[in-house]
């Protein structure tokens, strides 16, 4: 599991919207598995037999999966704040101890691990956390499909990796390339 946060965080180091549309979406997607699981769960000790209470889940999972949208946006908002000032401050005290700014990519970074750790350990975390890790068994029921999984994971992280090498810390803003950039908000820099 470590893996994907780890591949969340330096996602945002080189396009952090694109990070934190997956981290919302991976959210999301956790939180509506977990409550469909537990849907069908709920009707299976009530007597329910049959695939009826696994359609009755299908059928409402795109309403759970605003709802987990909904509550992982309102979840992240927070630590997403608190991380963002993080990484400024980060950025501000580097700058102003080394005399030049460090890698726009460490600012976000540094946002992007918090805003991770925050909303998975933080309040109302349970459902995520447990969503995550079924989804994470469904995909690997055994010790060979978790091998590729990993594997997958791994050359997933690398090509990240590489391409943060490679741009040297530069920071694409996708789909906002004409937002506002680090380098307009931090009057230190300059």
């Amino acid at each position: 599991m470590w893996i994907g946060h780890l591949l969340i965080v330096a996602l945002a180091a080189i396009a952090p919207y694109v990070s934190l549309v997956m981290l919302l979406g991976l959210g999301a997607l956790a939180r509506t598995w977990e409550r469909s699981h537990h849907a069908v769960a709920a009707q299976r000790m009530r007597g329910a037999t049959g695939s009826g209470p696994q359609w009755r889940a299908g059928m409402a999972s795109p309403f759970r999966f605003l709802l987990g949208l909904l509550e992982i946006a309102l979840q992240a908002l927070f630590p997403l704040v608190l991380g963002l000032l993080m990484g400024i401050a980060l950025d501000a005290g580097w700058t102003l101890l080394q005399g030049s700014p460090p890698p726009d990519a460490a600012a976000f970074g540094t946002a992007m691990a918090v805003t991770v750790l925050i909303t998975w350990v933080g309040l109302g975390s349970r459902t995520t956390r447990n969503g995550a890790h079924r989804m994470l068994d469904a995909a690997a029921p055994d010790m060979l499909w978790g091998a590729v999984v990993l594997g997958l994971l791994l050359l997933l992280l690398g090509a990240v990796a590489f391409t943060l090498l490679a741009r040297e810390g530069m920071v694409d803003y996708f789909p906002f390339p004409s937002g506002p950039r680090l380098d307009d908000i931090a009057v230190w820099r300059q």
